[in-house]
């Protein structure tokens, strides 16, 4: 038995005759790996997320797995996350990060270009801790 790790990247469903009738079947492709054959069980995770697979034989048949990071991570936790997400985050860490700066201004206001360098410090700090990266110092 193998154990292949990897980001599930596509997860196909198929239908298949079977004595019991039509059932579907499930593969998953890993996004810089093999195809696993996953059988008859639909998958209890999601393109995106981190898993673990016990495989066997010539087709990578699934025998167990186990998910080791959700995609959908919350609250700085670190999770598999793509470059959508992470443009979506910093997005979001630009808005709040303005906000704050806006209303901390002092009364004798700084360039447009101070305000812009604090505004990107800080939306970077939200970003990494949302994302759950090592902040750099």
């Amino acid at each position: 038995m193998e154990t292949i790790k990897g980001e599930v990247g596509f997860i196909k469903t198929r239908q298949v005759s079977t004595k019991r009738g039509m059932v579907t079947a499930y593969s998953i492709k890993l996004e810089d790996g093999p195809w696993i054959s996953f059988g008859f069980k639909k998958p209890d995770f999601s393109k995106g997320d981190v898993v673990e697979f016990d495989v066997q034989g010539e087709y990578n048949d699934c025998k167990a797995h186990r998910i080791v990071s959700k995609d959908s991570g919350t609250g700085g936790a670190p999770a598999a996350s793509s470059n959508r997400d992470r443009t979506i985050v910093r997005q979001n860490a630009l808005g709040h990060a303005t906000t704050i700066a806006l209303a901390l201004l002092p009364e004798k206001k700084p360039s447009s270009e101070v305000v812009a360098e604090r505004v990107i410090k800080l939306a970077e700090k939200f970003e990494h801790w949302v994302m759950g990266d090592k902040e750099e110092e």
